[in-house]
């Protein structure tokens, strides 16, 4: 069971038919993945660019921190590398997802919000898989099955979220009943080792 080069191929195949399909959907109209509120027309500026630059590198350094130091503490304490990968170190590494989409969510650009989610999976999943895949194929064991399905579980979630919901929304009690889950799969992990 695992992901081998060719595989890896396909999926990378798939992430380029997305990133074709979004440069498309913005050349042939930029109202479509809307526009701004604060949006000013008055073009880039110099104080943005290393607002942003700041923002990535602060956001590396954290991340980088958060990383070896749980990695460490997680390897003291004898817990697998399934563990450490599935619990600390996606944390570690989905905290500046998760700040911009507070961020963005607090200042009403929830376009942002979902859009920062979205993407971060597709890439993930696409991208960093097949990229990975295709370096170094990769080897699932058994207990992966339960987390994969996980993955289809939360996706199905969203897909009722929004169908269910009123005007495309996820409300506060569907995003407490998120978080249910993921403590729920986490304290799973956790009794899994």
């Amino acid at each position: 069971m695992g992901i081998d080069r060719p595989e890896g191929v396909i999926i990378l195949f798939f992430f380029f038919l997305f990133m074709i399909y979004i440069l498309d959907l913005a050349r042939q109209d930029r109202s479509v993945l809307g526009k701004s509120p604060d949006a000013t027309g008055k073009g880039i500026t110099s104080r943005q660019i290393l607002q942003i630059g700041a923002g990535i590198i602060s956001l590396f350094i954290g991340g980088k921190w958060v990383v070896d130091g749980a990695i460490s503490m997680a390897t003291a304490m004898g817990m697998s590398e399934a563990f450490i990968g599935l619990t600390i170190v996606a944390i570690g590494t989905s905290l500046p997802e998760l700040v911009t989409s507070v961020v963005a969510s607090y200042k009403g650009n929830s376009d942002i919000a979902v859009g920062n989610v979205v993407g971060s999976n597709i890439f993930n999943l696409l991208w960093v898989l097949g990229l990975s895949a295709v370096i170094n194929p990769l080897d699932f064991q058994v207990p992966s099955n339960i987390d994969i399905l996980m993955i289809i579980l939360a996706s199905s979630l969203v897909l009722v979220a929004l169908v269910v919901g009123k005007g495309l929304q996820i409300k506060r009690i569907e995003g407490a009943f998120f978080l249910l889950v993921y403590f729920g799969y986490l304290s799973y992990l956790v009794v899994r080792g």
